[in-house]
């Protein structure tokens, strides 16, 4: 519980920080980085405070994100030979949330948004085969 609070804090002050630099339009470098993993309930926790200033990203194939999706999250295909330059493409102020089936591939493609100079990105670190026993997915047809 003092672990979720400690990060809860943190996530508060880093929040702050992000709005403060898409209100005040401060430089990409004065954002504070970070890189981290974050199970389910914080993700939950984080959406009820972020809202639509967490953007997340499914970077699993088509042929799985058939089977649902978390809603409004952004359909980036982590095995198309363009991957990379799709997320280079991204708003770099904005903060991440980065979610696969089980969190393995995600924590790859958050690793590469760090390479690529964004400041700000989670991984979903039990992706979202977690995310489903908790919330519900839209479905794709």
């Amino acid at each position: 519980m003092k672990q979720v609070f400690i990060f809860l804090t943190l996530f508060f002050a880093l929040g702050l920080s992000a709005q403060k630099a898409n209100n005040q339009n401060v430089k990409l470098v004065d954002m504070e980085p970070f890189h981290i993993d974050v199970d389910v309930e914080t993700a939950k926790n984080m959406v009820r405070i972020q809202g639509d200033n967490l953007v997340f990203i499914d970077v699993r194939t088509p042929e799985e994100i058939a089977h649902g999706k978390i809603q409004g999250a952004v359909e980036l295909n982590f095995k198309s030979p363009d991957f990379k330059q799709k997320l280079s493409e991204l708003d770099k102020t904005k903060q991440y949330l980065v979610y696969a089936y089980a969190g393995g591939i995600s924590r790859i493609a958050m690793n590469m948004m760090k390479d690529l100079g964004f400041k700000q990105v989670y991984n979903l670190d039990a992706g979202l085969k977690a995310w489903k026993q908790t919330e519900p997915v839209v479905s794709i047809k």
